[in-house]
């Protein structure tokens, strides 16, 4: 029996394959050339099975007493590779290169473990093989190709491509294009066939082709040629007149025939549309005429003599002759004969679309017009954008070509809507959109649009302010008067209610928003420009609460028994019915020597608002032009308490001044609470931090060349010999943390003579009492008293700024700050 060569192993688990091979003829392993003498009998170990693998083959070999590799332990079936060269875990081939087979083997006298490689390089090394390339398969021949230019049986234009089958080709690719094209179109693609029709195509045009065959290696070229397609508009008749015979007579040919005639409507003006439409009117040599359906055929002559015959076709209304269809066609019957045209939806042509609006506000309607439309057409209107018609958007109006268009309303943002229509041919033909041709230009897109400009609002209150602080809190109402606000530029409508004003109808700019209407008694808290207080405001957005503050509760101020002194004016503002503790809305009350002071106003007028300058029957005040303040004398230009007087007369007073007792850089920070008598001079700006209490009998003077900051409260002992005054050349400043522990109290909080050069500042905060004096201007170059004390909603009742008499100080001062005294005596009638 031959061996099997391809076997070149074997598998003893199974008793009858390897492989799918008869393990009975395995080639060397039962009595082959490889199988060692020295094998065994049945039972027995041989050393080559054990060398390279044990073998358990029971009685698979057909030679007797070679059975190599059995292990008798109960009929145990173990076994391994067995094959010269083989380790534990070598590997067995089967077959050669492409059909090869191998198995890895284990070490642990387990079955071995299959895998497969159909193109292993290992298989080479089996006896009898050795390494194989396939051959790489070569690319096709290329195709050689007829083509023939007919007409079908509907009298269109064909071109066949035929070609016998080329060597190694599996399929085919066709292309064609009209030969002035620049794109080709794919007729087929990977075509099993050798012939291929080119229809759809335009009577009497050459077109290209081209064709290649293709196979797993690649794709050969292209064989390729033009070809003119047929004019096939005429069917010619070829007649043949018969041979006469002795026997028979020739059958007359036919004298009419039909001609049908087709419309196609035709989408793309190429001629390739199938669908037939009606509607059109076909005439035959001018004469008879028909109308056309979409039937087959669309409309047919009949029993049409003999000839040749013109056919001329006039296209349903806005349709047009494709521009590959001719007109008119002529056709020789008989026989019968077909007339085939195509025709295209012609889109309707109007001149514009326009608007009565190219600008409008929110809320404002615009007329859009087409105009120059042809008849028979439907209008679809678009809005691109903000805006709206009558109804959903796309918005049809039939055969109406004017429309309502809407702008968006409420609308705040400045833009252009781009409404558009859409003129169809009635009953789904094609349409043509129009644009805008006279809204308002626009750069981007560049387009005409309505510009859409939206309108804003100004809205704010005039409400009484509290607390005096600006700010309309949510505890202060409006003020329940009539008020009146005024704008520029003069735009919108102004509405009022209680206390508040709304502007509406403002186009995008700024307006200066005034209240005319400030009530008696009242004064401005917010804005405090003017007359008239005017806010400056910018809409777009729109703009709110624009609140005017008003107050009848401004500040005001109080003396006890003192002169109060204004060369300019004085203007004191104190609330009707302000009592503050009994005492009375009176800009100066009755001090310790049972009478009030007196109010000057120099030249200037005066007004103590809803009270009065003192008690009745005192009511003491001096000023106005007329009145005996012209004949008091002016100040000097240096008064007796300004820092250069009393510095020029300390050396007939107290000799020559001593330094501060300050630390110094550029500023004299003071913490000392209380100093000896003397006199005391700093050259520079003073901050007076701790607070300070003179004791009894010690006379101060405190001359400053510079500002005078007081951060704390001053005291000294009443009508206890003790005197303190403070000269600065420039100003004198109170901390707003130096404050009266009430509204309603009069405990001081500076003790004193206070003499600025220029200004006195009262400092922010509540209530400030001083018993003393308060000079202002002392060196006669400018200055002022500013109260800048408020004690919002309870300036209705209490004075901001109090000022005392202190007649022990006028005993106590320096002789040469007191006035000369005199005593009148009238010697003579």
């Amino acid at each position: 029996m031959t061996p099997d060569v391809s076997c070149k192993s074997y598998d003893a688990a199974s008793a009858s394959t390897c492989f799918g091979k008869n393990c009975g003829l395995i080639y060397g392993a039962c009595g082959g050339p490889n199988d060692y003498p020295s094998a065994g009998s049945s039972g027995s170990n041989s050393l080559y099975a054990r060398n390279l693998g044990n073998v358990a083959f029971a009685s698979l070999c057909p030679i007797p007493n070679d059975n190599p590799g059995r292990i008798g332990q109960g009929g145990e079936n173990k076994f391994r590779c067995a094959y010269a060269g083989n380790t534990n875990s070598g590997v067995d081939f089967v077959g050669c290169r492409g059909t090869c087979n191998y198995r890895s083997c284990t070490s642990s006298g387990g079955y071995g473990v299959f895998t497969t490689n159909s193109n292993d390089s290992r298989c080479d090394n089996v006896s009898g093989c050795s390494a194989t390339n396939t051959p790489t398969p070569a690319p096709p021949a290329a195709p050689v190709v007829t083509a023939t230019a007919t007409c079908n049986a509907n009298d269109n234009p064909v071109i066949g491509l035929d070609w016998a089958a080329a060597a190694r080709a599996n399929s085919y690719d066709v292309d064609y294009k009209r030969s002035s094209a620049s794109t080709w179109t794919v007729g087929a693609n990977n075509t099993t066939n050798t012939a291929y029709n080119i229809t759809g195509i335009v009577e009497g045009v050459n077109y290209d082709w081209r064709v290649r065959s293709v196979n797993g290696a690649g794709n050969s070229a292209y064989d390729t040629g033009t070809t003119q397609s047929r004019d096939c508009t005429v069917t010619p008749t070829n007649t043949r007149t018969p041979t006469p015979t002795a026997t028979r007579t020739p059958t007359p040919a036919p004298s009419t025939a039909d001609i049908d005639v087709n419309v196609f409507d035709d989408p793309n003006g190429n001629c390739s549309g199938n669908s037939r439409i009606g509607g059109s009117q076909v005439c035959l040599d001018g004469g008879t005429c028909q109308s056309t359906s979409a039937s087959n055929p669309g409309a047919k002559f009949s029993n049409v003599a003999a000839g040749t015959h013109s056919i001329n076709l006039t296209p349903r209304n806005n349709y047009v002759l494709s521009s590959c269809s001719s007109n008119p066609k002529s056709r020789t019957v008989p026989p019968d004969a077909v007339a085939n045209y195509y025709i295209q939806d012609q889109p309707p042509v109007c001149t514009s679309l326009t608007t009565n609006r190219a600008t409008v506000n929110p809320g404002q309607n615009a007329t859009l017009t087409a105009n120059g439309c042809p008849n028979g057409v439907d209008y679809i209107w678009y809005t691109p954008g903000p805006g709206s018609y009558p109804g959903n958007t796309p918005y049809s109006t039939g055969t109406t070509n004017t429309v309502t268009w809407r702008s968006p309303n409420p609308y705040s943002i400045d833009t252009y809507a781009y409404p558009t229509v859409q003129v169809c041919n009635s009953g789904g033909g094609s349409c043509t959109s129009y644009a805008l041709s006279n809204g308002s230009a626009t750069s981007n897109p560049p387009n005409q649009g309505i510009h859409i400009v939206p309108l804003y609002r100004i809205s704010g209150n005039v409400y009484v302010d509290e607390d005096n602080d600006g700010v309309k809190d949510a505890n202060e109402n409006n003020y329940s008067g009539g008020i009146t606000i005024t704008r520029n530029p003069a735009n919108g409508v102004v509405s009022y209610g209680t206390g508040t004003f709304d502007i509406t109808g403002l186009s995008a700019t700024t307006y200066t928003i005034s209240y005319t209407s400030l009530p008696a008694g009242y004064q401005m808290t917010v804005p405090l420009n003017g007359p008239p207080p005017s806010f400056s405001v910018a809409v777009g957005p729109d703009a709110s609460n624009i609140n005017f503050g008003i107050t009848n509760t401004t500040p005001w101020i109080q003396s006890e028994g003192s002169d109060v002194w204004f060369n300019s004016g004085f203007n004191n503002e104190i609330p009707a019915g302000a009592s503050c503790g009994g005492a009375g809305a009176y800009s100066s009350i009755v001090g310790a020597s049972g009478r009030p002071g007196i109010i000057f106003s120099g030249v200037g007028t005066q007004s103590h608002g809803g009270g009065q300058a003192s008690a009745n029957p005192y009511n003491w005040k001096v000023g106005g032009t007329g009145s005996d303040a012209n004949s008091l004398p002016p100040p000097p230009p240096s008064l007796k308490t300004s820092y250069d007087y009393v510095n020029s007369k300390l050396s007939n007073y107290a000799g020559t001044p001593v330094d501060l007792p300050c630390p110094k850089t550029t500023t004299y920070n003071c913490s000392f609470t209380s100093l000896a008598t003397g006199v005391y001079k700093a050259d520079g700006d003073v901050n007076l931090n701790a607070r300070v209490d003179f004791a009894q009998n010690v006379k101060v003077i405190v001359l400053v060349k510079g500002d005078l900051n007081i951060n704390n409260e001053i005291h000294l002992p009443s009508q206890k010999n003790s005197y303190v005054s403070w000269h600065t050349t420039e100003d004198i400043t109170v901390a707003s943390s130096v404050v009266s522990p009430s509204n309603v109290s009069r405990t001081a909080n500076l003790e004193g003579w206070f003499s600025a050069g220029k200004n006195f500042n009262t400092g922010t905060g509540a209530r400030l009492n001083i018993e003393g004096a308060v000079v202002v201007n002392a060196s006669g170059d400018g200055g002022t008293f500013n109260q800048q004390r408020d004690l919002a909603g309870g300036n209705a009742s209490c004075p901001a700024f109090f000022i005392k008499e202190r007649p022990d100080l006028i005993l106590n001062s320096p002789q040469f700050v007191q006035t000369t005294r005199r005593i009148w005596q009238e010697v003579a009638p």
